[in-house]
């Protein structure tokens, strides 16, 4: 059946393989007078979003700065702990007591009916990978994403590994999609299209001969989880022009 087609392990010749649907442990919760609590912590439903670009306060930005730090902080303890044999379930619960521990609500939990604290994809898993009793393997690739809910805004991180020793073909693949984010961001500048974003990543991606998932797009982040601009990672004519104030002196 469905099910049971999902749990083969089938391999690729190497370096990783194709990961199924392995059992997913019960959602945790989190309760406390000193943690913020977004909306959606109870029903799983957040707000409609803003319809517009918003420009932060100094009151926000410097809310921001405090729980993007908090994210990054956690995240890099969290890909540190990503070995050959940890399953990403142990993953979710070191993340979600380190979340709670700094004061912040784990925004993954509950949102949209979200099972878990963090994010874990997995080789052919794209993207928002759930968790779950699978090890981690030699050569796996994964991406774990960090997200809080902290004094009222959120903080969002993402970061990819390759687990153990791996091969110089995953190792290639990660070391392109770094270079290519870094290279658009470079490209950012007041007065330039946002397109600009996705036209520099396919560029040098495509130039190592690597191609784009469409799938997924960026978003903007503040008060709520996702809002616009959205990002798009692909060539594409989308996009607002770059605002000056987007960028923080």
């Amino acid at each position: 059946n469905h099910t049971k087609w999902y749990q083969r392990r089938v391999r690729f010749p190497s370096p990783t393989s194709v990961v199924g649907l392995d059992s997913v442990s019960e959602m945790k919760s989190v309760s406390g007078n000193s943690i913020v609590l977004p909306s959606y912590h109870n029903n799983g439903i957040p707000p409609p979003r803003l319809p517009i670009v918003d420009i932060k306060t100094k009151d926000e930005i410097a809310k921001l700065r405090e729980a993007g730090h908090i994210t990054g902080g956690i995240l890099d303890k969290v890909m540190d702990m990503a070995e050959v044999g940890i399953t990403t379930d142990e993953l979710d619960k070191f993340g979600h007591d380190l979340i709670v521990k700094n004061g912040a609500y784990p925004a993954p939990l509950n949102y949209r009916g979200y099972p878990k604290s963090i994010c874990t994809s997995v080789n052919n898993v794209l993207c928002h990978g759930i968790p779950n009793s699978r090890q981690l393997q030699d050569g796996d690739i994964i991406s774990i994403d960090v997200s809080i809910f902290f004094k009222g805004v959120f903080g969002d991180c993402c970061s990819t590994r390759v687990v153990g020793e791996g091969d110089s073909v995953v190792h290639k693949l990660t070391a392109v999609t770094k270079d290519s984010t870094l290279a658009a961001i470079e490209r950012c500048k007041p007065g330039v299209r946002l397109c600009v974003v996705g036209n520099t990543i396919s560029d040098h991606a495509q130039e190592a001969g690597f191609s784009i998932c469409k799938e997924f797009i960026g978003h903007g982040i503040g008060c709520y989880f996702h809002g616009l601009p959205e990002v798009y990672h692909y060539a594409n004519s989308h996009g607002p022009l770059c605002g000056r104030a987007w960028f923080l002196p």
